[in-house]
């Protein structure tokens, strides 16, 4: 196996951010900057697990290691998530993120996100765990290497079409997000297993490449704008060209700390931040006489709050890598 690169938890970083960000910042006016980073912010994580994927595991060994690192840490914090809010944030949430409580229980066994609204982001678990599988499935294909690409890039193509047509759709366990996202996760295995990565670390005019790719992402920026991010046809363009950006600039920056330890516990920090930033909303509500949607409103409050969110999950992270670091899908370190 290759040794992992710093790169990859920069990345992890980066999108990790990203969500925090655009979950905390609630813009009425200009929200330009949140369309811009939901263009590309899901499909970078498909991309980046794509990456780090191990094509030469058996099958059944790869599905039960997959289930015990995203499921059971899914399932730990399904539960524990939906009973602080039966007990507790429900009484306090607005209507529209108001459900019955045996939707919400349901949402735990089918993980749709209209049912997850004590904690929507766990959607990501089931899909992230079905798309690898179908992905090491694929290779399981007994033919020559050659073929074996062609097969497997050309059904990653037919999938994605699937995912256009059920592109609104709601399966049990995202199966039809499966289609959506899984072109971008068979992306980041070929980058990886062609070396593309390594290539770039060695090119003396990566900077200039990075800069082409910015250029590029504003112009389809503009036309995101134009044609509405839910236009299903543009989604996979759109992202590719926000991954490429973010690819480029983490592999710049590949040594930046801060990003590098986010990145990192990207598990924690997806499934603790969002009754977090809730919780010091309100709280910095209180102290300044504002109210929660007011101080959303402000793209530096969200800025701030997402590094201050982010930084507190770091105590329960450590905590939980010691006591039970399965449920952050970390394996327990041998004494």
């Amino acid at each position: 196996m290759q040794k992992r690169s710093d790169y990859i938890d920069v990345m992890r970083g980066i999108g990790i951010f990203s969500v925090v960000f655009v979950h905390i910042a609630r813009p009425n006016n200009n929200p330009e900057l949140i369309l811009w980073i939901q263009s590309f912010y899901m499909p970078l994580f498909f991309f980046i697990s794509g990456i780090v994927h191990k094509g030469s595991v058996g099958f059944v060994d790869f599905t039960k290691k997959k289930f015990k690192t995203i499921m059971i840490p899914y399932f730990f914090w399904a539960v524990l998530c939906f009973l602080y809010w039966v007990l507790l944030e429900r009484r306090f949430r607005a209507a529209e993120s108001q459900i019955d409580i045996l939707d919400g229980l349901l949402g735990i066994v089918d993980g749709r996100y209209e049912h997850l609204v004590f904690n929507v982001v766990l959607w990501f678990l089931p899909v992230l765990f079905l798309v690898s599988v179908l992905f090491h499935l694929l290779l399981q294909i007994d033919i020559s290497d050659s073929k074996k690409n062609l097969v497997v890039f050309g059904s990653l193509i037919g999938l994605s079409c699937l995912g256009i047509i059920l592109f609104e759709e709601s399966w049990v366990w995202g199966l039809n997000k499966v289609f959506k996202y899984i072109l971008f996760y068979g992306l980041g295995y070929y980058i990886r297993d062609y070396k593309i990565d390594e290539k770039i670390l060695k090119m003396k005019n990566c900077k200039l490449f990075s800069m082409v790719g910015i250029v590029a992402f504003g112009f389809i920026s503009f036309i995101m704008n134009e044609k509405g991010l839910r236009d299903a046809v543009w989604f996979y363009l759109i992202a590719i060209v926000g991954i490429t950006i973010v690819f480029f600039v983490s592999i710049m920056t590949e040594k930046l700390a801060l990003f590098k330890v986010i990145g990192q516990n990207t598990m924690g920090i997806l499934v603790m931040h969002g009754p977090l930033y809730r919780i010091l909303c309100v709280a910095v509500a209180y102290l300044t006489n504002l109210s929660v949607a007011e101080l959303r409103e402000n793209y530096w409050f969200a800025l701030v709050l997402s590094f201050v969110t982010i930084g507190l999950i770091f105590i329960p992270i450590k905590i939980l890598r010691k006591i039970l670091p399965w449920c952050l899908g970390v394996k327990q370190k041998k004494i």
